[in-house]
């Protein structure tokens, strides 16, 4: 059974409310909703409330889209990202996206394990499959290799 949820979305600029449907719960057992926030780079204690609001759901998963921190060389700021969601990472699978803001790729690689040793890579669910791509890296190769998880669809 499908299930209706609300959200009111704001930014600097717009307020947004937004209905859609959940995914209906499988027989995989996977009956949370998947969650996808991210730019959580400012406002520590908002960040704290985001997380808490998204651990008291029961995820099934969640999506980060990245701009983890302000400046990525800043090892303080890493340490507070991770500060903050290790009861998220410890309630439910935690995906991470590279974001502008996160340094280059190795970097990101190894600061989240990512298992495929890429900054793009594909996530299966029951019954969904999530890409996960990055849009920084730009040259033929990472091009190359975008396309080769799109193969994945």
């Amino acid at each position: 059974m499908k299930t209706s949820r609300q959200f009111f979305i704001s930014s600097f600029l717009t307020a947004l409310v937004i209905l859609f449907l959940t995914i209906p719960p499988t027989a995989h057992g996977q009956d949370g909703p998947v969650i996808v926030y991210g730019d959580s780079r400012h406002g520590h204690d908002i960040h704290r409330d985001i997380v808490s609001a998204i651990i008291a759901e029961t995820p099934a998963a969640v999506f980060h889209t990245g701009d983890y921190v302000t400046t990525p060389d800043q090892e303080d700021q890493w340490n507070t990202f991770f500060e903050i969601i290790t009861p998220l990472r410890d309630a439910a699978p935690f995906y991470p996206a590279r974001g502008n803001h996160d340094g280059d790729g190795t970097s990101f690689i190894s600061r989240f394990s990512i298992p495929q040793g890429t900054s793009w890579y594909a996530v299966d669910l029951p019954d969904l499959r999530f890409l996960v791509l990055d849009s920084n890296a730009v040259s033929y190769t990472h091009l190359r290799a975008h396309e080769t998880v799109l193969d994945l669809v």
